[in-house]
């Protein structure tokens, strides 16, 4: 059964498709917080916030996402 972080995540991107980004936001923000070692889940966070134009927040997930991601291949 997916987590309630992969079922928000979900739920981001498939409002996020329908076009209704700040919903999208809300659910990519609760996927961040229950699981904030995805690099993933920050990533589609970031991805939202570059669309919605916030261009300074979507950097910082990137590069939160990027150390995720180097952490976790260090492992």
């Amino acid at each position: 059964a997916p987590t309630l972080a992969e079922i928000h995540h979900l739920l981001a991107l498939i409002t996020f498709n329908l076009g209704k980004h700040e919903t999208a936001l809300k659910h990519a923000e609760a996927a961040v917080l229950l699981t904030p070692q995805s690099s993933d889940f920050m990533t589609c966070l970031g991805d939202i916030h570059r669309e919605c134009g916030n261009t300074a927040k979507a950097d910082a997930c990137f590069k939160v996402a990027e150390k995720i991601s180097t952490k976790n291949s260090l492992r």
